[in-house]
């Protein structure tokens, strides 16, 4: 042996040995590891719940567009009302007054105003979201197709923009 190799393996009496350096390293960053694993969980889940919503009014919409393409127009507009209302008093909570009073109570363009509002769009008060408070409540007269061609196409359209503007909704 030379007096390199019998010197290699020397150390100081007071110096832990390689392996359990090791073994503690691994003693203390299991913990940090599960404590990161655990917050990213939390995390998640939160994520999910803050956007549940999001993901429930995008259901509706896509049964709304469903109905509409199966020839229930008129059920499709009275169904995207009543779920913007529904959107509108989650948003605003109920007890909220909004410039006009409570949002439950609002009709008219005072309604399509709250909507531009809410959604960050000019959609309802001047675009096809006049529908909301028009094709809801006309009576169904057996009108022509091409009538109903248009009406189906501003159902379309004013559902786009609602999830278009979906993002710049902010729940209560």
């Amino acid at each position: 042996m030379t007096p390199e190799e019998i010197l290699k393996d020397l150390r100081d009496i007071h110096l832990p040995d390689a392996a359990a350096e090791t073994a503690h390293a691994g003693f203390v960053s299991w913990p940090i590891a599960l404590v990161l694993v655990m917050t990213l969980i939390a995390l998640w889940f939160a994520w999910r719940r803050r956007s549940g919503w999001r993901r429930d009014i995008t259901q509706h919409l896509d049964a709304i567009e469903q109905r509409a393409g199966e020839g229930r127009v008129r059920e499709g507009w009275m169904d995207l009302a009543t779920l913007l209302r529904r959107i509108a008093m989650g948003a605003a909570g109920r007890g909220a007054k909004a410039d006009k009073g409570p949002v439950a109570g609002l009709i008219g363009d005072a309604w399509l105003e709250k909507l531009d509002q809410l959604f960050g769009t000019d959609a309802f008060s001047r675009g096809p979201g006049r529908g909301v408070i028009v094709f809801p409540y006309r009576a169904d007269r057996g009108t022509d197709p091409s009538e109903q061609d248009d009406i189906a196409d501003q159902l379309r359209a004013t559902i786009a923009e609602v999830r278009q503007h979906l993002r710049n909704l902010r729940m209560a």
